[in-house]
């Protein structure tokens, strides 16, 4: 039986990486007592996928990962079972049972957008405003991004969904996944003009999309 899990990672575990955290719930589910189902080989693993890495210093409340137990233990009693066992910052807030298809699509594949919050620190918050103007008075942003094939021009007027600012912070949709991945604090130093680093913004993930019927549908309510 297939899981699809939504969990926030927040304070200071936005420190721990991505292989970390993927160490960090593999024994968590042995602590939790789930009948976890290993892969087959020599090198048995659990069936365990994460949906799309998070930087490193970036905190979220809609993270996701797939889990295959070998019988059904019910949503509520797998939630509870594993935030009992949870450290601190790290807390599951939903989990939905997926229908038994063999050929379902994981969510790493299905991710095409994510949703940040940006909150800018006090001596760039004048770049707020600026950066909404900039996208919203703008017919063509065209953007230099690097790849791992090479430079690639993006369009941000195609890629970011929107971009809107509420009480002095920046709510951005943008491009995320295997096709084109976008990071937010690339996108926000280019419509501001200057370097925003880290040190300058807090950056929340707030969600993953996938597309269905050409529309933004979050992860968890992609196999209704």
């Amino acid at each position: 039986m297939k899981y699809r899990i939504k969990f926030s990672k927040t304070g200071d575990t936005c420190y721990i990486g991505h292989l970390d955290m993927m160490r960090y719930f593999q024994k968590a589910v042995k602590r939790a007592g789930l009948d976890v189902r290993y892969s087959e080989g020599f090198n048995p693993h659990q069936l365990m996928s994460f949906a799309l890495p998070l930087g490193i210093g970036v905190e979220s409340t809609g993270e996701y990962m797939d889990l295959t137990l070998n019988a059904s233990a019910g949503e509520k009693e797998t939630m509870d079972a594993l935030n009992d066992v949870m450290a601190k910052g790290i807390e599951i807030l939903e989990i939905r049972e997926l229908p038994d298809d063999k050929k379902r699509t994981n969510s790493m594949a299905l991710v095409a957008a994510a949703s940040y919050r940006i909150g800018i620190s006090d001596e760039s918050s004048e770049d707020v405003f600026k950066i909404v103007d900039s996208f919203k008075n703008s017919e063509r942003i065209l953007m230099e991004k690097e790849t791992k094939k090479g430079t690639k021009t993006v369009d941000l007027k195609e890629s970011v969904y929107d971009l809107t600012e509420k009480n002095g912070e920046l709510l951005i949709t943008l491009s995320a996944g295997s096709v084109l991945n976008l990071k937010p604090e690339e996108v926000i130093s280019f419509l501001a003009g200057r370097d925003l680093n880290r040190i300058n913004m807090r950056i929340i993930r707030t969600e993953m999309f996938g597309i269905l019927d050409g529309q933004l549908v979050p992860l968890i309510d992609m196999d209704k």
